[in-house]
């Protein structure tokens, strides 16, 4: 590949790897735990964080830039660099929405460290927000994936982990913070 189609493929995938270097970098635990929501901590400590927000929300961000400027050079690709350049944006484009929902995610795990350090009763409400806000993307997600998985849907552990565990334990979380919020 040459000239700004080449180009547009190195920022790409330059890109990428920014994204999640940003994403898992920022907390110091085995990194099969980033893969699974349940072992981000809802108390005051190193791990987690308003940084390893911070570095999912960049991680989102810089993942649509990319799929931008890949986009934008699909028109001067072969088809076959094309066709690969389709599936590479569907699925850059549920990663980014599945790193925004973590972001949602861990600033309302955050909130509720927070809360358990000593701040007010207001950054409950914070929370429920984000926990709100993470559920909706995680649903949103799961449709971008299904577009990238078609045909393979009923083995892919997304689906499960999603319907089956997140979305139950956020709703569960809303529920119990929710009350606490009267």
């Amino acid at each position: 590949v040459s000239g700004g189609v080449g180009d547009a493929w190195y920022d790409y995938l330059n890109r990428r790897a920014n994204a999640y270097t940003a994403a898992w970098k920022v907390c110091n635990v085995p990194s099969a735990l980033y893969f699974d929501y349940r072992f981000m901590p809802e108390r005051p400590s190193a791990q987690g964080g308003a940084e390893m927000a911070a570095g999912q929300r960049f991680g989102a961000e810089t993942l649509k830039r990319a799929n931008d400027g890949l986009a934008s050079a699909k028109p001067a690709m072969s088809a076959f660099a094309a066709r690969l350049a389709e599936l590479e944006l569907k699925r850059s484009a549920f990663e980014a929405v599945d790193l925004l929902a973590m972001a949602h995610h861990q600033s309302a795990l955050n909130a509720i460290a927070d809360r358990w350090n000593g701040a007010g009763d207001g950054v409950i409400a914070k929370a429920l927000s984000d926990f709100r806000e993470a559920k909706g993307l995680l649903g949103k997600a799961c449709g971008l994936f299904a577009e990238c998985a078609k045909g393979y849907e009923a083995n892919q552990y997304y689906f499960g982990f999603v319907r089956n565990w997140s979305v139950p334990e956020i709703e569960n979380k809303i529920r119990v913070y929710s009350e606490l919020a009267k």
